[in-house]
């Protein structure tokens, strides 16, 4: 079976559209990773330049080309960049993959992360046969938590003192969601 990656036409539901990022979003990126909830649950620089943005949408097209990784724009209909959502690691050995994802303040309220965690983990699943799509979340990220449950996931339990992040070390709340849950 061949895969179009990313997927085409883009993933979408009523209230978001999973596309890719393009050079056109850059001011846009570098505008949400100001955000310090972004900056503090994620691996984005900080301080944020949009040399950073421009750097992380151009490096796409590799990740994208061998498949090591998938990042899309989340949007709203009007193609209002407000987030981010991507297979961060796939493991094919393991038929495995985890999802990541922010959401900038003005996108935020309408769940946009569980919408659009819901349709990537699908596609993935339907599309590149994985039987286990994770989300590995800070303790401390109530939110993302719930957009986590809204998405169908599944909580599994703590990463004690997982992820080393701006000097600190957080706990790890794992996730998961497997075929036929979708």
């Amino acid at each position: 079976m061949q895969v179009i990656w990313p997927p085409q036409p883009p993933l979408a539901d009523d209230v978001v559209v999973l596309r890719p990022f393009s050079l056109a979003d850059v001011d846009r990126v570098t505008e949400a990773c100001q955000d310090p909830d972004i900056q503090r649950f994620t691996a984005v620089p900080a301080p944020y330049r949009r040399d950073d943005a421009l750097e992380w949408i151009s490096g796409h097209e590799a990740e994208r080309a061998a498949r090591t990784g998938l990042s899309l724009a989340i949007t709203d209909p009007a193609d209002e960049v407000i987030g981010s959502i991507g297979f961060v690691t796939i493991d094919w050995a393991n038929d495995a993959g985890e999802i990541g994802y922010w959401v900038a303040p003005w996108g935020r309220g309408q769940n946009a992360a569980g919408r659009a965690t819901r349709l990537l983990a699908g596609w993935g699943v339907r599309e590149l046969g994985l039987i286990r799509v994770e989300l590995k979340i800070s303790t401390h990220n109530q939110t993302s938590q719930r957009s986590a449950e809204f998405a169908g996931f599944r909580w599994e339990g703590v990463l004690r003192s997982a992820l080393s992040h701006r000097d600190e070390r957080h706990d790890l709340a794992v996730f998961s969601l497997l075929a036929g849950e979708t």
